[in-house]
């Protein structure tokens, strides 16, 4: 088994690393690949060919993501569909973090996967799964 690890420099990616096995992860840095790049992630994966994904690349600083929206959305969004394109095109599983921020928070249990994002998104981070994250289901 081949695994890409995408934002291989960050706290998660960094967590992960304990728990695989080092001689099957490719671990990749933002340094070494812009994931709003779609030619880029295209040829990383030309040329590794992996059997799975792990995104944990995000532009996560939320009052950042709130004056940098055309970052936000290229990272979270358009960068994340360009890898997990790349990454049906090429066979692989494809496993992505998103945030709790997508929520309004009103709910009064954890949320769960099949749970609808905020409805009448006000801030960048609602926008995502309209804009990118609903491509991946």
């Amino acid at each position: 088994m081949r695994i890409l690890l995408i934002g291989a420099n960050g706290q998660l990616a960094q967590d992960l690393l304990r728990f695989l096995t080092p001689d099957e992860v490719v671990p990749v840095t933002h340094q070494q690949l812009e994931i709003c790049d779609a030619r880029a992630v295209q040829a990383l994966f030309d040329s590794v060919r992996p059997n799975c994904v792990i995104n944990t690349a995000a532009f996560h600083l939320v009052d950042d993501c709130e004056e940098q929206v055309e970052k936000a959305f290229a990272v979270n969004a358009a960068g994340v569909n360009y890898l997990a394109r790349a990454a049906q095109g090429a066979g692989a599983v494809f496993v992505h973090f998103s945030t709790d921020y997508v929520f309004d928070g009103l709910k009064q249990r954890p949320y769960i996967e099949t749970d609808l994002p905020w409805l009448s998104p006000s801030t960048a981070c609602q926008s995502w799964p309209e804009n990118g994250g609903s491509t991946l289901l």
